[in-house]
């Protein structure tokens, strides 16, 4: 995943910054903790992180219930519902095809601009919770902002734990995918 993860995997791109003349796919993942990320990608790395993105979600209800499971066997979280609303599935969504390196590169600071736009309307959005009432305002925006700390707090914690389980399930697929590597996990654990 690290090696799709790379700026001229994830571009599309190579070391030049030149791109092959077939067609360029501006895509849209959406990740995890619901961030949005967009980019150009060619037809090789698309095929990646739909690969990818595949296995993820095949991987995904066993991940989550080994989080839940670890999560309600720790100690300092076991008295705490896991916030099931802070993992969710990352998708890849193709935003258009196109065949001009150009008309793609304004496309995606246009996504880019568009969507920091939503982050930073939203961000606001969140700010402003509180400050319609005139009546204990301040005590109110103190409980609700150490609120949103502790979910915060607990929503990475969460997604930490996800992460870590969908990566050992995925581990334990590319190994088993391997030849000659099924015995290689059981030598492990």
């Amino acid at each position: 995943m690290a090696a799709l993860m790379a700026a001229a995997a994830w571009s599309g791109e190579k070391a030049g910054g030149e791109m092959s003349s077939a067609s360029i796919w501006l895509v849209r993942i959406l990740e995890i903790n619901d961030n949005r990320t967009f980019g150009l990608v060619n037809a090789a790395d698309l095929a990646a992180w739909e690969a990818q993105m595949a296995l993820e979600r095949k991987l995904f209800d066993r991940a989550l219930a080994l989080a839940i499971q670890a999560w309600e066997t720790d100690p300092a979280t076991a008295d705490k519902v896991f916030p099931r609303s802070a993992v969710n599935p990352r998708s890849l969504t193709r935003v258009g095809t196109y065949a001009d390196l150009e008309l793609a590169r304004a496309k995606l600071k246009y996504c880019q601009a568009q969507e920091a736009k939503r982050r930073a309307a939203f961000l606001r959005d969140l700010a402003d919770g509180g400050k319609g009432h005139k009546a204990n305002v301040r005590e109110k925006e103190n409980k609700q902002q150490r609120w949103q700390q502790e979910k915060q707090a607990l929503d990475d914690l969460a997604r930490d734990l996800f992460q870590k389980k969908l990566a050992e399930l995925q581990r334990n697929a590319a190994a088993a995918a391997a030849p000659g590597a099924a015995a290689t996990p059981a030598a492990a654990e």
